[in-house]
């Protein structure tokens, strides 16, 4: 059983995330930011480090929407080595030891296998000179990592125990490097956020931004207009705004004013994550035949095996049609060899919307959207972003955090975060139904969680052991002031929020 007090880590120090009191709305604010994804967090976090009294309004739970669904891999940047893209692949590694630092339990080094078949860029030649520029380039832009191994040309003899069966006899070569597997895309989000309060900064859930006001006297400031689930309408004011929405950044930048490009352009992506046993230790990218020569990426963890990223036209908003789930699972059983891939192994369906590459090809745009709507005949101070990319996510905030606060101060260093939850093995499990209760109403009482799909989709991953979560409903349900009944059909439903797919 693990054990019901963890060891003492950084992480217990943390405080709680401070949601904005009634006293603090009547003050003014040098930052507001709009949207609790992890560009939204992020930018709460590098704001509060330079010292800005910074606050953040989420419309619904802190990392519900699109960083859900997030495929938990820190690049570091190999494959923009493919285009010399160098200013890229600098921020990648110095992204990826920024966060395998900062969150040494919740991210851990993820080894990842390609094929080399001898053809056009993958040829083994190729690989090994990418290689080289990798490791020496980590070195230099301070991207190395003692827990990150350099990338290097293996034989298909040396890697047959971490991914048996998985490379056709024709394979003799196969491209080996490491990234980051986030355990718990989840626990990093809310533990930069629990940070970021530490160092100041305020946050708000269930305020949906409704309208924006300049009020011009005795000092400018910009009142945004919200509904807050429990206060009603209220007024929040800050001198500057950044927009961090993700697929509602469009919405809000419309509020903000100003001619610009459009900063979303829907396109839906998600990942499936089956409950089999992984039988690779290695992620591989391995080439679909049947999706038209797509590659896909089959990384294993915890909870099982996780395959994406599919990307697919918006039409019927975020959750994928089942047809769609079924395709990509099948393809992933054709290239791995297996048969026990299918439908009613679906443990979760990390499902999204992401801005679409601007030249409107099927796929992610590559480089985030940048506006100052000042400069741009909107409201002077405010500031819209969206990106796509986890691993760019802290960097991105930072510049957007730096443009509004030109003179803000010297970032606070930060770091390494340890997790209780983590550390305690209390991730994909609960703990035994008596001690349950105990960790969820510490979730509530620091993390600021009010729901069953709070604790079991966003501050734990405990929808991924559906029988063991069922067991501690009433548990859960205790902390959270429920009765039996409705703890049991809480729990029930948000296992088939984790899977939502749709018919058609």
């Amino acid at each position: 059983m693990p054990p019901t007090t963890p060891e003492p880590s950084a992480a217990s120090t943390l405080g709680p995330i401070r949601l904005c009191s009634e006293e603090e709305l009547d003050a003014t604010f040098d930052i507001a930011i709009i949207g609790g994804g992890i560009y939204g967090v992020s930018a709460l976090l590098e704001a509060s480090r330079r010292g800005a009294k910074a606050v953040l309004l989420e419309a619904g739970d802190f990392g519900g929407g699109v960083s859900w669904s997030s495929h938990r891999i820190i690049h570091g940047g190999l494959r923009y080595l493919q285009s010399l893209d160098i200013a890229r692949f600098r921020e990648s590694v110095r992204e990826r030891r920024w966060f395998m630092e900062t969150f040494p339990d919740a991210i851990r080094p993820l080894s990842c296998l390609v094929p080399l078949p001898g053809k056009g860029t993958r040829r083994a030649s190729l690989f090994a000179c990418a290689s080289v520029m990798n490791n020496a380039l980590n070195a230099t832009f301070g991207g190395s990592s003692p827990r990150i191994s350099s990338a290097r040309v293996m034989s298909k003899a040396q890697i047959a125990s971490s991914a048996p069966g998985v490379f056709p006899e024709s394979i003799r070569a196969v491209g080996a490097w490491q990234d980051g597997l986030m355990v718990s895309s989840e626990r990093v989000l809310i533990c930069m956020l629990r940070l970021a309060c530490d160092l100041g900064g305020r946050a708000m859930r269930d305020t949906r931004v409704t309208g924006i006001e300049i009020v011009p006297e005795p000092e400018k400031q910009i009142t945004l207009a919200c509904d807050h689930a429990d206060r009603g309408s209220i007024g929040v004011r800050a001198k500057r705004v950044i927009n961090c929405a993700g697929p509602s950044s469009g919405s809000v930048a419309q509020l903000l004013g100003g001619s610009h490009p459009r900063l979303f352009e829907p396109l839906r992506a998600f990942n499936v994550l089956l409950d089999v046993e992984p039988q690779i230790t290695d992620a591989v990218a391995l080439d679909a035949p049947s999706l038209d020569g797509r590659m896909l990426f089959v990384v294993p963890g915890p909870a099982g095996l996780a395959i994406g990223t599919w990307e697919e036209p918006a039409e019927g908003g975020s959750t994928p049609p089942v047809s769609s789930v079924e395709r990509l699972i099948d393809a992933a059983g054709d290239v791995l060899g297996r048969s026990d891939l299918a439908l009613d192994h679906v443990s979760a369906v990390w499902s999204g919307l992401l801005p679409r590459a601007a030249d409107g090809r099927l796929s992610p745009s590559d480089r985030p959207v940048f506006v100052d709507h000042g400069k741009a005949g909107g409201v002077e101070g405010a500031f819209s972003v969206s990106g796509v990319k986890y691993t760019t996510a802290r960097l991105v905030a930072q510049r957007a955090v730096l443009a509004a606060m030109p003179s803000a101060g010297v970032a606070r260093s930060v770091g390494p975060i340890g997790d209780p939850i983590l550390q305690a093995d209390w991730l994909t499990t609960p703990p035994d139904p008596a001690d349950t209760e105990v960790v969820v109403r510490r979730i509530v009482r620091d993390e600021a969680a009010v729901s069953v799909d709070d604790i079991c989709l966003r501050r734990t991953a405990w929808y991924t052991s559906p029988e063991c979560l069922r067991q501690s409903a009433a548990a859960i349900g205790a902390a959270l002031k429920l009765d039996q009944e409705a703890s049991a059909r809480a729990v029930d439903e948000s296992l088939a929020a984790a899977r939502a797919m749709r018919d058609g």
